[in-house]
This record gives structure tokens, sequence and C-alpha cells, in this order.
């Protein structure tokens, strides 16, 4: 299996079937963060973008973004084709989206708001799981360690009411190390407590999420031109993002930064980091490597959008592409052979200036 064909594979659920890909070592801080080299100059951030864009034209999707940060600073955050809506345009995130939320959760325990380790049922007395699972934390939630099967969203009415959510995952019996991929009712439970627990006088679950998540992430960050998606959906938080270009690359930057914004650098870096040796997803993200280059991703295709986020810690490097089209096949792969150019890219650094 070749590189583009590992990554692809990575994100849209196949993780078992990949030797290819073995877990990375990743620390929890980036090394070597006061000495950082630029992996980058012009020349190639111009190359990755034209690169982009024709396998876009190629492919005939509708439209395509890149997004590119170093070091907490943005070097690219470009919207294909420029046109009529230009940067202005949203790209839905669909289960990426809890990659962010979890981006805000560390931000509250910045601040003292909850502890990602503690008991969900505790921090949200709505919050009920059933079995090995009732003690289970909101960072096992997004981690995949506990939560339900794929079959499980059938069961939730689509007119279902957040509070219903609630009480509906609390009669499914849990499944245990789900990963990160499979059913959008845990992340959407955990998101709708983390809601609640920002704002307990708030009854509208999905008002005090989106409240919570704009307070803790979005606004911090700047990310002016998010868009919510999905907020008639009883599953919501899972699935409740659309980002311009510019606020992806601003989000990507956070990720990179020494000093970031609205958390420690070690609350954000180690968020991704699975907490067990064996397991390769964390809080939203999947653990993996291709050659010597160690990354976390998260993926989807939602909306007829595709999209694939990834750190580089070590290098301090994240990337972030996004497909238009309605072909669900195509369209994840161009964003899988974006990445794997990026990463030959950096198994090909810049030769030292004389």
């Amino acid at each position: 299996m070749n590189a583009k064909t590992a990554i692809c594979a990575a994100v849209f659920g196949i993780f078992a079937l990949l030797p290819t890909l073995a877990a990375g070592s990743g620390s929890a801080t980036p090394k070597d963060a006061d000495k950082h080299q630029s992996a980058f100059n012009d020349s190639r951030i111009k190359f990755l973008e034209s690169s982009f864009k024709r396998l876009l034209e190629k492919s005939g999707s509708v439209s395509g973004a890149l997004c590119l940060a170093e070091n907490g600073n943005i070097l690219a955050a470009k919207s294909f084709p420029a046109g009529r809506e230009g940067a202005a345009q949203t790209f839905a995130l669909g289960k990426s989206t809890a990659a962010i939320v979890t981006l805000a959760a560390v931000a509250m325990q910045n601040e003292g708001k909850l502890n990602l380790r503690e008991s969900a049922e505790s921090l949200c007395s709505y919050f009920r799981l059933s079995g090995s699972a009732r003690r289970a934390s909101l960072e096992d939630i997004w981690s995949g360690k506990f939560g339900f099967s794929e079959h499980s969203d059938t069961l939730v009415p689509s007119d279902a009411s957040a509070a219903e959510v609630f009480d509906i995952a609390a009669q499914i019996p849990p499944a245990a190390n789900v990963g990160i991929n499979s059913s959008k009712l845990a992340p959407a439970i955990a998101g709708y407590a983390l809601g609640y627990i920002a704002d307990k006088s708030q009854k509208n679950f999905k008002k005090s999420f989106a409240k919570a998540l704009h307070a803790y992430a979005l606004s911090p960050l700047g990310m002016e031109g998010a868009k919510y998606r999905s907020f008639d959906s009883p599953f919501f938080p899972a699935t409740a993002l659309a980002l311009t270009a510019d606020d992806a690359a601003k989000w990507l930057a956070c990720e990179t930064a020494q000093n970031p914004k609205i958390a420690t650098e070690q609350l954000v870096s180690e968020r991704r980091i699975p907490k067990s040796g064996e397991k390769k997803f964390s809080m939203g993200w999947i653990k993996t490597s291709i050659g010597k280059t160690n990354f976390y991703m998260c993926g989807d295709y939602f909306q007829n959008c595709a999209n694939i986020m990834a750190v580089m810690a070590d290098e301090r490097i994240a990337a972030a592409f996004f497909v238009k089209s309605t072909d669900s096949k195509s369209a994840p792969q161009i964003c899988s052979k974006a990445l794997s150019l990026l990463i030959e890219m950096l198994q090909n650094p810049i030769p030292p200036s004389k």
C-alpha cells in the first residue's frame, strides 16, 4: 500500500489493515522549539499550491482549499477557485469537528472549568452511560475508548432533542475501543455535556454547545468566518462546523504555536497523544507515521466535502486540505495525494544556504 492510499484509509476507518502506518513516537512538546528552522520557502509553497490546484482541476472538483501553518505562523490559506466566493467560501468538517471541540475543551480545562479525565457523569448530570462505561471521562469518549457502534445512530430519531439524545444514549449498551470514526452519538453527547458545563443555566443544549465553542475556541483564535452546520440534527456537536480557508489556517497556527492563545502548549499538544501505547486515537486525532514522519491527523467526507488535517508536531507544521465534490471516492483521494506531497517535501529538507 502506498503512502497516498495509507493516508486515505487511515482517515476513513480501515486503520487495522494498514501495516505501513505505524504509531509514531510523538512527544508532548515539539523538539527544539526555540531553534526552529523553516521547512518551507516561497517556491515550495507555490509548488504545493499549484500541484493541489492541478489535482482539483483534473478531478473536476467544484472547489477546494489548502492551509499551511508553521511554528504558530500562517504560511498559506488559499481556496480554489478564487473567484466569486474566494476566501469566504466554507468547507464542512464533518467528524473532524471533534478536533476543534477538544481544543475548546482544553481551553476550558486551562481556566479550571473542568477536568477532562474526570467522570463525565460527575460534570454533567444528564450524561449517563451504562456498564463499564459509567465512569467514562470526556477524554475517553473523544478518544474512542468508549462509545457506540455506528448502528446506534439509527436508534436516534431525526427530530430528537438534545435532552432526548442523552436519554437514548443511556439506554444503548456502550462499546469499548470504537475509535473516532464510528458513531456520531458519542461525540454528540460529549459536545452537549461540554456546553452544559460551560453554562448550566442554559436549557437549550445546542445553543450552550455553540456558545461554548465560540467562547473558548472560535473567538479567541479570530475564526470569524466559521459557520454552523447540522444544527437541526440530533448529532449537531459531532459535525457542527464549516470553516473558511483563513479560519482553518488560524486553527493550524494554534496547533503549532509555542504559546497558543487559548491554553498552554502542553495541553494543546498532549490532547493529540494517545494515553495507551497500543491505541492510535486521542481527542479527535489519529496518531500515525509514514517513513520517518510522525503526525496526527483527522478527516471526513461530509456534505460533499472531503477534508484532511495533519499536525507534524516535531516539525511544528500543520496542514489542511479540503475538496468539494460529489465524488465520495476521488475527493478524499485528492486530500491524501496533497498530504503525501507535503510529507515528501518534509522528508527532503531545504538545503542550508551557503
